[in-house]
């Protein structure tokens, strides 16, 4: 499938604290100024360290409007700050009665679980939020980065507050970063299941803004890589919603072929690419007849793959002879996609392509890409 490499991801802080983490003011223009005011200034007392004030504040806020999430999520986070932990989880789960998928409140529901060793494989309460909102696996992916990035800080600050994926408040312990080393090996398989892309691609709005500044460049790239052939059969083996073989067809008339192991694409690709042969299926056995294709075009997604070699033998069988075979990847020592296994250096993917003949390994704004020539 075709998914963006490095996603913009929401701001994730590790620090010790012993105030509250940056402001969340609502913004200006707020319907209630007078709550406006009260929030900031409970705020501004957190970050000053001053929590005993900072909550009063926030019970004021509460009593007039029970249901504000802003207010409570402040609640949440002082009362995890002064190790009311109870009165945190209480916050969380009111926010999340009032609105399931906030995405502050899922966020610190499991980070609070991981902290306490409560989150444990198979991670299935991580899958399903991960499954209602694709941007919790991109934060917590993140988290644990940033984590693992400064584990030795960690290391040396067990028993004292830290701040995590949203700013919430964690004591640093050999638990949490038990927790997180397993959280980070865990993920890529959630974000390369066939269940999980599944669900990814239903939200075609949430697919594009993770990846259509990435797609856009690619057809730009791919159509001056390759010899585009009008008219010839053209797989992209990988084809997420479709968006570089509606530009082939619309540029060169070429007849589309897609393929790619998401079920519920099929009604995407089909509505983007109209007279698209579309085969739901690993790319490590494509369904195609030897020396099928004039084209084939793989973007963004060796790097998923647990058999990579597998899958590129694959294309190279059905490319006819005079054809080509395009392969894109992101450039692996600048790579943190979250769902990659594989992460491939100009090196690693020339030695990948060794086995078939092909030009030289070219890098280009959206990664690094390789063209074969059976």
């Amino acid at each position: 499938m075709s998914v963006a490499h490095s996603p913009p991801r929401m701001d994730t802080a590790l620090a010790h604290s012993t105030a509250g983490d940056p402001a969340t003011c609502p913004p200006p223009g707020a319907p209630d100024l007078v709550l406006t005011t009260l929030l900031c200034g409970a705020d501004e007392r957190a970050r000053r360290g001053e929590l005993g004030e900072a909550a009063t504040l926030v019970r004021v806020v509460l009593d007039i409007a029970p249901d504000h999430l802003d207010a409570l999520w402040l609640r949440a986070r002082l009362a995890a700050q002064s190790r009311d932990r109870a009165t945190a989880l209480d916050a969380l789960a009111t926010m999340r009665r009032i609105a399931p998928d906030e995405p502050r409140a899922v966020l610190a529901t499991l980070l609070d679980a991981l902290a306490d060793g409560r989150l444990v494989a198979p991670f299935a309460a991580v899958d399903e939020a991960m499954g209602r909102n694709v941007d919790v696996g991109e934060t917590l992916f993140t988290c644990c980065m940033r984590v693992l990035d400064a584990e030795d800080a960690v290391e040396h600050a067990y028993g004292t507050i830290i701040q995590v994926g949203p700013g919430w408040p964690v004591v640093a312990s050999p638990t949490l970063l038990a927790g997180v080393k397993a959280l980070y090996l865990h993920l890529p398989r959630v974000f390369n299941s066939t269940s999980f892309t599944d669900r990814y691609f239903v939200d075609q709005t949430t697919f594009m803004r993770y990846n259509g500044d990435r797609l856009r460049a690619l057809v730009s790239y791919v159509t001056g890589a390759v010899a585009v052939p009008r008219g010839g059969r053209v797989l992209d083996a990988g084809c997420g919603n479709g968006f570089l073989l509606a530009a082939l067809v619309e540029r060169y008339g070429i007849e589309p072929w897609g393929q790619d192991n998401s079920s519920s694409l099929r009604a995407v690709v089909e509505t983007n690419v109209p007279g698209i042969r579309f085969h739901v299926g690993e790319l490590t056995a494509l369904p195609y007849g030897d020396r099928f294709f004039d084209l084939v075009v793989s973007t963004d997604v060796l790097e998923h793959l647990d058999e990579p070699e597998r899958a590129l033998a694959e294309l190279m069988r059905v490319t006819r002879p005079g054809g080509q075979c395009f392969v894109s990847v992101p450039d692996g020592r600048r790579d943190q996609g979250s769902g990659h296994v594989n992460f491939f250096g100009p090196e690693g993917l020339a030695r990948l392509c060794r086995p078939w003949r092909h030009d030289p390994v070219q890098l280009h704004k959206s990664g690094l890409s390789v063209v074969l020539r059976p």
